[in-house]
């Protein structure tokens, strides 16, 4: 998908799934999900973006920067029509956010410098950059694709 950013920054936030217990694949699937940052900008990993190229391979591109690996694409799952704005630091301006999932699980030790999705909202403090990323999680856990209902509690005790 050819997808070009309008912005000259994008950050990529990241899910890895990290095994709550010692054993490689995590006691009985569970998980918690962690986030790899720069922190030069937003939480995620920050890119300067050439907005005449797809963003994507450029997004790929950093992911490989950053595990200090190539060839990296086949272990990353963009949501890919889901594209978001924050806010940054005034030489930056406004910022793209792109979420994607890495599909292998990650030990604990290679992960124990990233943090978790409720540190990123309580280092970002009140206001819409915390809704954003809280928008932003509930995407990465399949919140665009799944069909929600609202129901009145009057029509659960009917």
């Amino acid at each position: 998908m050819l997808i070009r950013s309008t912005s000259s920054w994008a950050v990529l936030l990241l899910a890895c799934k990290i095994p709550l217990s010692d054993d490689a694949e995590g006691s009985a699937g569970n998980y918690v999900f962690k986030f790899p940052l720069d922190r030069k900008g937003p939480p995620g990993l920050l890119t300067k973006v050439d907005a005449a190229k797809a963003v994507f391979p450029q997004l790929v591109q950093r992911v490989e920067e950053f595990f200090a690996r190539k060839s990296l694409v086949q272990y990353l799952e963009f949501v890919e029509n889901y594209v978001d704005s924050v806010k940054s630091k005034p030489e930056l301006g406004q910022v793209q956010l792109y979420v994607a999932n890495w599909k292998p699980v990650v030990s604990k030790d290679d992960a124990k410098d990233w943090v978790t999705m409720p540190q990123i909202l309580r280092d970002l403090g009140p206001g819409k950059e915390r809704l954003t990323y809280l928008r932003a999680f509930q995407v990465l856990q399949g919140g665009l694709t799944e069909t929600t209902d609202v129901v009145d509690t009057k029509d659960l005790l009917n």
